[in-house]
Order: structure tokens, then C-alpha cells, then sequence
């Protein structure tokens, strides 16, 4: 007797796959451009140096390959992620250590859009879904590339 396996076992449905890494960094918010006052009043405590330890999940979305079963190698993921996310972003004062928050502040908000462009650049078109990190247990922020 032969068994018909069910349609979400077939091969090519969309899904989405996502990986969690971690990192800790520090940074002090500061605008440049608003004096130091409009700074103290934008960001508070946070336009003080201080750290924390950042949550990222880095969500793919994509077909599964019919001979891997896979969309993407977890183990390939993770280490792209890595490379162009943690090893540019762990234990580093964001503002002084990584180009890209020279110009900005390093909001939760920018840090997720530099994690979008390293992660866009080093998957293949179209996979990349969803940039999600979390600063705290109450904060999160969430971008899809809108």
C-alpha cells in the first residue's frame, strides 16, 4: 500500500526560518544634530554611556530545497550571521567602534537597519524576511524592509 504524504510535507512551500544569536555592546545616544541640551531632553539616562545585552532573531523566508530539505543550512546561517552581524557588533562602544553609527544614532532602531544591510548582503536575494532585536525583556524592535 502506498502512503501520499501530506501537502505541507511536499517540497516547495513557502516558510520561515529564524535564528537567535545574542551580543553586548554599549553606547551612549547622542545626535549630531541637536546640541547637547536637545540631546540630554531626546534621550535621557541613555545620552550617558551604558550597555546592554541584545537580543537578535534574524528570520529567513523561502521554499524548501527538495533534495536538502532545507531552506538554508541552520549551521550556514549562523555563521553568516556571525561574521556580519556578531563579530561587528559584540562588545564594542557601537558609537566610537562601528562606522556606520558615526553618523546616526545607535538607536535600537538603527542597529536594526545595519543588521538588515549586512544580512541583506550576504544571503541570497529575496530570502531575508524579518530583523528583530530586543534590548530587554519589554523592549523589541522589528523591521521587514519597508
Amino acid at each position: 500500500m502506498s502512503r501520499t504524504l501530506p501537502d505541507v510535507e511536499e517540497p516547495g512551500h513557502a516558510m520561515y526560518l529564524s535564528r537567535t544569536e545574542f551580543f553586548s555592546a554599549a553606547h551612549c545616544l547622542h545626535s549630531k544634530y541637536l546640541n547637547d541640551e536637545e540631546n540630554r531632553k531626546a534621550y535621557g539616562v541613555s545620552n550617558n554611556m551604558n550597555g546592554y545585552n541584545y537580543r537578535v532573531k534574524v528570520t529567513i523566508k523561502g521554499k524548501v530545497e527538495p533534495t536538502t530539505g532545507y531552506i538554508i543550512d541552520l549551521l550556514d546561517l549562523k555563521k553568516l550571521i556571525k561574521q556580519n552581524v556578531i563579530d561587528e557588533l559584540d562588545h564594542r562602544q557601537l558609537d566610537r567602534d562601528v562606522p556606520y553609527f558615526k553618523d546616526r544614532p545607535s538607536t535600537v532602531e538603527n542597529i536594526v537597519l545595519f543588521i538588515w544591510h549586512q544580512m541583506k548582503k550576504c544571503l541570497p536575494e529575496g530570502i531575508l524576511h524579518e530583523i528583530e532585536v530586543h534590548n530587554s525583556n519589554n523592549n523589541c524592535v522589528k523591521y521587514l524592509g519597508e
